[in-house]
């Protein structure tokens, strides 16, 4: 039985009507409880010796310290918003596990703060805790990009800072004025998806659109990685900056990326990457072909017929 379920367990045993809490059997110098504040609040109550910095309350989540009467703080984390319960279960869970990997109290606090942190930021932006294994795989792609555009020379703040996707930009990159539009498939695919008339640009100005070949694959097989993976390659490359890495973290929550063990357990293949110059002549549909009665659409474009406009 894995921490979210034990917590499931633990809630499903307390009648709310009666109060009290249930302490949670876990490999941590934090005790962790769990009770209900009210018959459709959960929360889970952190008993330390010192108290947690950094847990603040936000819109979904209310946050209480109480001093107890041996001297020891309850740290009181509930939801606020029911439609976020799954998300929060998840959230207590990854708290707890993380928090295990610390040997004494006060480096688990701080585990649990810095992680708390990113779980406000990520229900800030989204309602569920995992994405869509098609967003995981988009994800994959824009990071393998980020990580090569870090790896050929370019400054590693100005290239997290021009990953423009996440902060609602219509494509996903931009350095330079010029744009970088990613579309991840496999290796066998023969089209790509436009999902707004806006995503391959409308403005006049030239830009790209790079294809990354990804395919999901088997666990043993060679030189395959996960989500998780992709991620600590960046972080490999920019982690002597604590700065820079706190904004790429900032921008993987805005995506709704924190790293969980589900991450882990579909592996992918990279076969490669081609790079297509789109201009005034490129095949796109743009504001000016429509007609004003149309708000937007999406299309698909074949790969083999834009091969005048590759790269190489």
């Amino acid at each position: 039985m894995n921490t979210e379920e034990k917590l499931k367990t633990l809630w499903d045993s307390i009648d709310y009507r009666k109060g009290g809490s249930l302490q949670l059997d876990e490999p941590s110098p934090l005790e962790w409880h769990v009770s209900f504040v009210s018959e459709t609040q959960k929360a889970v109550v952190i008993i330390s010796d010192e108290i947690p910095q950094g847990i603040e309350s936000s819109k979904s989540i209310t946050a209480r310290v109480a001093k107890r009467l041996d001297g020891r703080y309850a740290s009181s984390l509930s939801l606020t918003e029911k439609n976020q319960e799954q998300v929060f279960i998840t959230m207590c869970a990854n708290l707890i596990d993380y928090s295990n990997g610390a040997k004494v109290e006060k480096d688990a606090l701080k585990r649990v703060s810095f992680r708390f942190r990113q779980w406000q930021r990520l229900m800030a932006y989204k309602k569920s805790a995992l994405m869509s294994a098609e967003t995981q795989k988009g994800l994959i792609g824009e990071l393998i990009y980020l990580r090569k555009t870090i790896e050929s020379g370019k400054d590693s703040e100005e290239a997290i800072e021009g990953w423009s996707g996440p902060d609602g930009a219509d494509q996903d990159f931009i350095y330079n004025e010029k744009w970088h539009e990613i579309k991840t498939v496999g290796v066998s695919s023969s089209e790509v998806k436009i999902s707004s008339v806006e995503q391959l640009g409308d403005t006049g100005v030239n830009g790209e659109l790079v294809i990354e070949r990804l395919d999901k694959c088997a666990p043993e097989t060679a030189n395959c990685f996960s989500l998780n993976d992709a991620v600590s390659h960046v972080v490999e490359l920019i982690n002597s900056n604590d700065e820079v890495v706190d904004k790429f973290v900032t921008k993987l929550n805005k995506v709704g990326y924190i790293r969980l063990q589900e991450y882990d357990k579909d592996k992918y293949k990279y076969s490669g990457e081609e790079r297509y110059e789109v201009d005034a002549e490129f095949p796109r549909i743009t504001r000016g072909n429509l007609r004003p009665e149309i708000m937007n659409c999406k299309y698909l474009i074949s790969i083999n017929s834009i091969s005048n406009w590759k790269r190489n």
